[in-house]
């Protein structure tokens, strides 16, 4: 939680090469960094540089086209910034020298959309919950604040990056598919924009490809069949999804006569590029699911056992809530399939696997205990998992 101010550099000035990350001292405290934000500074405060050749973030322009948007109100803030003076203590690469300095707006900009979205994840979990008059517990509103108590708020609040994506994109696609499950009249209305908007995600984050495939599901574990009408709305889905991703590559190549996807041609990623032959990339498959339940099993085990235990708890104890519990594995599993295909499971990507599994502990706190002992069982469990992440931040040192 001390994250929200800015208490000093969280890494050891030593560390910054051996973390990649670059420190700030600031007039009052500082801040550390991620080695990735300059560049992500640099792009927002001219979106033009993504037709640079070989440009890391050209197949991923939302995340910078969105930030120079917003920042705009802030451009008269450079000269302040200027003044103040933000001093890195890393002066290599040249790129870290002076972002903060030089792109004060673009780094306003960023900070302003991770509260965003922070926020609209939360409202999104609380809507799963809320009653006829659209309020929720104090004990749904506790658990919701895991998401501001985590490690990727923790490393990446105040350095910009896409990793609050993977706190948003399965949030919105568990919504999404229990959403579309209940038939609910909002998600109706606005089903294509829903998908538009989504498509602009994969130009962010690409795990938003996934919104597809979990409404999908959810309305075909409804009714149990998909009626023409139904599938002519899902094509017409699917189009959109893939479409702004379609629409700039070909921008792309029509401005500079090639295309770069950096993951894939410099890290080689994507099951495809690292095996031939079924039985290969079943294997390499397979092993993704076991790195990424390893993780979870490790770092992550804290939420994921309790969600899991609630979720077989609610199974058996509670017919009706069986399609929900269904839609939760269902995405868990979705997400997992995805990092197994891209051959893309880092640890700081990882933390998109469980926050599906807060649900189900949610709705076991709210059932099975009433009023002060649901909030208590909350800020306990919560307690809990502040105290893990210490521990763990602890074992790795």
């Amino acid at each position: 939680m001390c994250n929200l101010i800015i208490a000093g550099p969280l890494v050891p000035d030593d560390q910054q090469l051996k973390q990649c990350v670059v420190n700030f001292h600031l007039p009052i405290g500082g801040l550390s960094m991620n080695c990735d934000s300059p560049e992500f500074l640099r792009l927002a405060t001219d979106p033009q540089y993504l037709f640079e050749p070989k440009n890391d973030r050209q197949s991923r322009p939302g995340y910078i086209v969105l930030p120079w948007l917003v920042s705009r109100p802030f451009a008269p803030l450079t000269v302040l910034a200027e003044k103040v003076g933000f001093q890195a203590m890393r002066q290599t690469p040249p790129r870290f020298i002076r972002p903060l300095a030089d792109y004060f707006p673009a780094y306003a900009g960023y900070v302003l959309l991770d509260i965003f979205f922070l926020w609209l994840a939360a409202r999104l979990f609380w809507s799963l919950f809320a009653d006829a008059e659209k309020k929720i517990s104090l004990t749904v509103f506790v658990f919701s604040l895991f998401f501001i108590a985590n490690s990727i708020f923790y490393h990446y609040f105040w350095s910009p990056h896409t990793q609050v994506f993977n706190i948003f994109a399965p949030v919105f696609c568990v919504w999404a598919a229990i959403k579309a499950h209940q038939g609910g009249e909002s998600l109706r209305k606005n089903f294509f924009l829903l998908s538009f908007l989504a498509g602009l995600g994969v130009l962010a984050y690409q795990t938003f490809i996934l919104f597809f495939p979990a409404v999908l599901f959810g309305e075909w574990l409804r009714e149990k069949k998909l009626s023409r009408a139904s599938l002519l709305r899902y094509l017409i889905s699917f189009i959109l999804v893939i479409l702004p991703s379609i629409i700039w590559y070909y921008a792309v190549i029509w401005k500079t006569g090639s295309y770069y996807q950096h993951e894939l041609q410099t890290y080689n990623y994507g099951i495809w590029n690292q095996a031939k032959g079924f039985f290969n990339i079943a294997s390499l498959f397979f092993l993704g699911l076991g790195e990424q339940l390893k993780n979870i099993l490790s770092t992550n085990l804290y939420i994921f056992a309790a969600g899991a235990a609630a979720w077989f708890y609610l199974w058996r104890k509670d017919a009706a809530m069986r399609p929900i519990l269904s839609l939760i594995a269902a995405v868990f599993l979705l997400f997992a399939c995805f990092f197994s295909v891209l051959t893309f499971y880092p640890g700081r990507v990882l933390p998109a696997l469980v926050w599906p599994w807060l649900i189900p502990a949610a709705i076991f706190a709210e059932k099975k205990f009433s009023g002060r002992a649901g909030v208590w069982a909350a800020i306990i469990y919560l307690a809990g998992w502040i105290v893990w992440m210490c521990l763990i931040g602890i074992a790795a040192r």
